[in-house]
C-alpha cells in the first residue's frame, strides 16, 4: 500500500483536482441550477478524494492480501496496437491530429448558439404536442409585444402626424421576414373607419378620438389593452414562427432600431415577450459559460505544470486534452444548424474529466523517463504500467454517463451522448498522440 500510494497517489490527487476544477467552473454560469450543480459535484469529488486517501487504505489493511488479477487480453491488445502505431508512425498520428483540428475549427466557426426551450423535450412530450396543436389549428405560440411610450409632453399618439408614422412603423413590422402577423390600435381604427364609410384622406385628431369613444360607448372592450387613457403609451403585438429565443431577441432589437428611425427620438420602444427576454438572458448565460470554460482550461493547465514540474511539458500536455474539445465543437458545428446554449456545459465538464488520463500517463512517463535514456522504452513501460488503468477508467466513465442518454430532456441527454464521445476521443489522444509527441521529441522531460 505504501508503494501504491507512492506510485499513483500524486496522480490521483491531481486527477481529482482537475475534475474538481471542471465542475466548479459551472459556478460561472449565471443560473442557480448550474451553480448549485457545480458546487455540489465539486464538493463530492473532494470528499471522494479524501475517502480514497484515508478510508480505503484502512479497509485494504484489514482485508486479506488481494490476488493478482487476470489481465484483460482485449485491453492489453488495444494498448499494444496503440504503442506500435504511436512509435512506428508518430508523424502520421500527429498529422492526423492536425487535420482533425483544422476540420474541427472549420466546424466551430459555424456554430450559432440559440435555445428553443420546448425543443429540449421529447417530440411526444405533452408540451410539444400542445404547441403543434395550437400552431396547426390556431394562431401559434410565439408572440412579442412592442410597447411605445411618448416621452414628449407635446401631444399624444392621436396626433395625425404621429399616427401616420405609427401606421408606417406597423407596416415595417409586418414586412419583416420572420413576422407573419401584427396587430395594434391602428387596426381597430381602420376597421371603424371603413365601416363608417371613411375615405383615404388622413385622419384628424378629433376623428381618431371619436372613433375610440364610439367603440367604447358601443360596448367595445379591450381598448385599454392597446392604448392607455392618456394616449401616450400603446401596445403592438406581433406573431413569430417557432424559433429560438436568441433569434427572437435579435428580431426584437431589429424592431427597436427600425422604430427609432420611423417614430423619432421622442418615442421610447421596448420589446417584451417571454422568449425575447429569455433570449437576452441567454447572452449572459453563454458569456458565463465561456468564462467558466476558460477558467477550467487555465486551471487544468496549471495543474499539469504542477504535476509534471515542468512549464513547457505542462503546456504541451494540454494538446491531447484540447483536441477532444475541438472535435466536440467541430462535430456540433457541422452536424447541427443551431446549438443549444447548454451544449457548452458538456465542454466545461469534459475539461476536468479528460485531463485525468493525461495526468496518469504523463506522471508515469516522467518517472520512466528518469530511469532510462531510451525514449521508446520509457513509452512502453508507461503504457504497460498505466495503459490498462487509463482504458478502464475511461470505460467506467462512459458507462457512468451513458444512462443519461435515455433522458427525455435534451441537456441531460447530452451528458449521455456527447460526453462519452469526448471521453473516447480523449482516450485515443492519450494512447496515440501523447506517445507520438514524446517519440518525435515534441514532448519530453529534462533528466
Amino acid at each position: 500500500m505504501r508503494k501504491s500510494c507512492a506510485e499513483v497517489g500524486e496522480a490521483c490527487f491531481y486527477t481529482s483536482m482537475t475534475t474538481l476544477v471542471g465542475f466548479l467552473s459551472l459556478a460561472f454560469v449565471p443560473a442557480p441550477v448550474f451553480r448549485h450543480t457545480g458546487i455540489v459535484l465539486g464538493v463530492g469529488v473532494a470528499i471522494a478524494l479524501l475517502l480514497a486517501m484515508t478510508v480505503v487504505p484502512i479497509f485494504f489493511d484489514l482485508m486479506p492480501a488481494p490476488k493478482v488479477p487476470k489481465r484483460l487480453r482485449l485491453i492489453d491488445a488495444v494498448n499494444r496496437v496503440a504503442v506500435r502505431i504511436a512509435i512506428g508512425r508518430p508523424w502520421l498520428v500527429i498529422g492526423t491530429a492536425v487535420v482533425v483540428a483544422v476540420i474541427s475549427v472549420a466546424g466551430i466557426v459555424r456554430i450559432k448558439v440559440d435555445t428553443n426551450v420546448l425543443e429540449r423535450l421529447d417530440a411526444d412530450s405533452p408540451a410539444r404536442v400542445s404547441r403543434r396543436f395550437i400552431q396547426k389549428n390556431f394562431a401559434g405560440t410565439n408572440f412579442v409585444d412592442i410597447y411605445l411610450t411618448l416621452t414628449s409632453s407635446d401631444g399624444d399618439f392621436l396626433n395625425p402626424e404621429r399616427y401616420q408614422r405609427l401606421e408606417e412603423f406597423q407596416r415595417a413590422v409586418a414586412s419583416h421576414a420572420k413576422i407573419d402577423h401584427v396587430r395594434s390600435i391602428t387596426d381597430l381604427v381602420d376597421q371603424i373607419h371603413r365601416e363608417m364609410g371613411g375615405d383615404d384622406a388622413p385622419k384628424s385628431r378629433p376623428l381618431l378620438a371619436q372613433y375610440l369613444l364610439l367603440f367604447e360607448m358601443s360596448g367595445g372592450d379591450g381598448v385599454d389593452r392597446l392604448i392607455d387613457t392618456e394616449r401616450k403609451t400603446l401596445r403592438m403585438s406581433a406573431r413569430l414562427p417557432s424559433i429560438g429565443v436568441v433569434q427572437t431577441h435579435e428580431i426584437g432589437m431589429d424592431l427597436i432600431e427600425r422604430g427609432r428611425e420611423i417614430l423619432g427620438a421622442d418615442v421610447d420602444l421596448f420589446v417584451g415577450g417571454l422568449n425575447r427576454i429569455i433570449g437576452e438572458w441567454i447572452g449572459d448565460i453563454v458569456a458565463g459559460q465561456k468564462q467558466g470554460l476558460l477558467f477550467a482550461l487555465l486551471s487544468t493547465t496549471l495543474m499539469m505544470m504542477l504535476a509534471l514540474r515542468a512549464f513547457g511539458a505542462g503546456i504541451l500536455s494540454m494538446i491531447p486534452n484540447v483536441l477532444p474539445l475541438m472535435m466536440l465543437g467541430g462535430y456540433i458545428g457541422w452536424a447541427w444548424q443551431s446549438v443549444d446554449s447548454d451544449t457548452i456545459i458538456v465542454a466545461m465538464i469534459a475539461v476536468g474529466i479528460v485531463v485525468g488520463d493525461t495526468v496518469h500517463f504523463m506522471t508515469r512517463l516522467r518517472i520512466e523517463s528518469a530511469r532510462t535514456t531510451d525514449v521508446t522504452e520509457a513509452i512502453r513501460q508507461t503504457v504497460a504500467f498505466s495503459g490498462g488503468a487509463i482504458v478502464k477508467t475511461s470505460l467506467i466513465l462512459c458507462g457512468g454517463f451513458l444512462p443519461f442518454a435515455m433522458s427525455g430532456y435534451f441537456t441531460t441527454r447530452l451528458l449521455g451522448t456527447l460526453l462519452p464521445m469526448t471521453i473516447v476521443v480523449a482516450l485515443l489522444a492519450d494512447l496515440l498522440l501523447v506517445p507520438a509527441m514524446v517519440q518525435v521529441g515534441i514532448l519530453r522531460f529534462r533528466r
